[in-house]
């Protein structure tokens, strides 16, 4: 997976000339169905630093709050929520921690790239509109990590 503009955007943010690919997604999204809970992606990567990742949204299809678009809490990226080593959704304790706190659903279009930092709270909502909603998640990792995390 190889896109020079996305990857020159990606290799500023991780300030790495070279960022790896450290796993992508597509997610399709029918009518009616559910989404997916309130989380952090750093989560599921600790062996990773929390500065080390990002991932990016392409949408396939257009994506809004009424089919079920990413809601995400903004200004929210610089605490991971969980404990080192736990990786699943945010309980109802740690989803207080955001009760007061901005969030945005971004109405995306085919052609838009949307790009949120791994400790970044979102989630998403049930397809209520009557298409499907179609997106493509690739996540990236700085490549100096990412070579030692494959090793341990």
């Amino acid at each position: 997976w190889r896109y020079p503009s996305v990857l020159q955007i990606v290799s500023k943010i991780l300030k790495d000339s070279t960022p790896n690919l450290l796993k992508d997604k597509l997610i399709y999204k029918a009518p009616g169905q559910n989404g997916y809970p309130l989380h952090q992606d750093y989560n599921w990567w600790h062996s990773y630093s929390k500065s080390d990742l990002c991932t990016v949204v392409i949408p396939l299809d257009r994506s809004n709050e009424e089919n079920g678009g990413i809601e995400f809490f903004l200004g929210c990226h610089d605490e991971c929520f969980l404990p080192k080593g736990e990786n699943r959704a945010l309980n109802s304790e740690e989803r207080k921690k955001l009760a007061h706190k901005t969030s945005i659903i971004f109405d995306l279009n085919p052609g838009d790239l949307l790009i949120f930092h791994s400790l970044t709270p979102h989630f998403s909502s049930r397809n209520m509109s009557n298409k499907h909603r179609t997106q493509f998640y690739p996540t990236f990792c700085n490549s100096k990590v990412g070579q030692d995390a494959y090793t341990n």
